[in-house]
């Protein structure tokens, strides 16, 4: 296998809900991050998603925010966004 070879691998699947395989991989896998849509996905399918990796013996160690519209998290009391931070050029911020 490439685990010898390398520090870490990531595996980026299809969504949980809408491959099965996603599930097959998962058994192969240390450990999971599961990533959710900014203002797309809907919690119910967050729950839904999370309750098919439980049922296979899946707690992902992390969750990703992907998509997030950095200007729209400031309503959540998160002020102290750098949007000067170069990483954030590529997005139309700054």
């Amino acid at each position: 296998m490439l685990t010898p070879l390398f520090d870490t691998i990531i595996i980026d699947t299809p969504p949980v809900l809408a491959a099965a395989e996603s599930r097959a991989i998962l058994q192969s896998v240390d450990s999971v991050v599961f990533a959710v849509r900014w203002n797309t996905t809907l919690l119910p399918v967050v729950r839904a998603a999370l309750k098919r990796l439980r049922d296979v013996d899946v707690e992902p160690v992390g969750v990703v925010l992907t998509m997030a519209d950095m200007r729209a998290i400031t309503r959540y009391g998160i002020d102290d966004v750098d949007y000067s931070y170069k990483a954030y050029s590529n997005y139309g911020y700054g």
